[in-house]
């Protein structure tokens, strides 16, 4: 049973506590079918994330000994839990169903051996990179911790790791940066400044609201104009795997519409885009934030609002699908061969296959 901020297991015949744990708020507790454990999910304060923890409770005649449960395994359920929530075993014991607050029912493989909490990620996800290899991901959380992970296995595979950096570079590192796009992105008054790099770093693309981006190439010394309309203020921009275009998002000046443009880098000195999409307030998918533009050789993902995916296929910008997910993302990424989306945000990790090319003009 449960009181406030604890867990206790008593004998109803006797009038007797076997054993309590305090400090846990926000706790729900659930026998196991076979009555060997406990199923207790509490929120953390700090981070402010839900924790499942199962405990392997010893026989009534041990814990008339003195014995106590003991910690089984972990499992960090995220940020989109609150006390309301309810959790409920499968009748074999294999698996445990838990609701969230986002209307979503989300399925946990309990494990029997201990889960170090330090190695899974208990905040939000942020970040998200692809290995050159495209085998495993890089996971960036909200408070700067770092993960790598083989995405079919998550669970298995997640451990630790070194800040991973990609082309988006790292803020605090700026003074490093080509000279143009660390003084760019230190000026600290007026409209955002977007400052984005190539896949091989050898070229980089800056950009300030109210005026054309501009491509930099640094082995050949000189830089390319895109142009658009004067009142664009840029969201996000990401160059083709190849970087041979560009594709960007801006609002006008009164964020009245959201325009995706697409530019190719064909060596002349200003450059004039090749696609465009466009949608109003007015209409619909309704986008009042972009976070993220994701682009493969084949397709462009646009991460948007608080929970809206759209992918778009190459070389025209048709809009293929949108997707609504289940808790808030914040950027996405391609794998090397474009033919898998990963998308990261406080629910965690989303894995999309995309199917298609431009011969077809198919994808799903």
């Amino acid at each position: 049973m449960t009181v406030t901020g604890a867990v206790l297991v008593v004998d109803p015949l006797a009038h007797k506590i076997l054993w309590r744990e305090y400090d846990l708020r926000g706790c729900l507790v659930r026998w196991s079918p076979d009555g060997d454990h406990l199923a207790v999910r509490h929120v953390s304060q700090r981070p402010a994330a839900a924790r499942l923890e199962l405990w392997r409770v010893p026989s009534d005649q041990a814990l008339y000994r003195g014995g106590v449960p003991a910690p089984a395994s972990v499992i960090d359920l995220g940020v989109d839990h609150n006390p309301s929530d309810s959790l409920a075993w499968h009748p074999d014991g294999t698996v445990i169903a838990a609701t969230s607050k986002v209307k979503a029912l989300k399925l946990w493989q309990p494990g029997t051996d201990d889960v170090a909490p330090h190695e899974q990620p208990v905040k939000g996800l942020s970040r998200v990179i692809w290995s050159p290899d495209g085998i495993t991901l890089a996971v960036g959380t909200d408070d700067d911790q770092w993960f790598s992970l083989d995405p079919l296995r998550p669970a298995a595979s997640t451990r630790a790791c070194l800040p991973q950096l990609g082309g988006r570079r790292d803020f605090a590192q700026r003074p490093q940066w080509p000279e143009e796009a660390g003084a760019l992105r230190r000026r600290g008054s007026g409209p955002p400044a977007l400052a984005e790099f190539a896949s091989h770093a050898q070229t980089h693309l800056l950009g300030r609201s109210f005026a054309p981006l501009l491509v930099t190439d640094a082995n050949r010394h000189r830089s390319i104009v895109l142009e658009s309309d004067r009142d664009q203020q840029w969201y996000d921009a990401a160059f083709t795997p190849a970087g041979d275009k560009v594709v960007a998002a801006s609002a006008d000046r009164g964020y009245t519409r959201t325009t995706l443009t697409l530019w190719p880098l064909t060596g002349a000195k200003r450059e004039s885009p090749l696609a465009q999409w466009l949608v109003r307030r007015t209409a619909k998918p309704y986008i009042y934030h972009v976070w993220r533009v994701a682009v493969s050789d084949t397709h462009v993902a646009l991460v948007a609002n608080n929970t809206l995916v759209g992918l778009f296929a190459l070389p025209d910008l048709r809009p293929v699908c949108w997707l609504t997910t289940n808790g808030t993302v914040k950027d996405a990424a391609f794998d090397p061969s474009g033919h898998r989306l990963a998308v990261v945000g406080d629910a965690g990790l989303y894995l999309f296959a995309v199917h298609g090319s431009q011969s077809s003009g198919e994808a799903t």
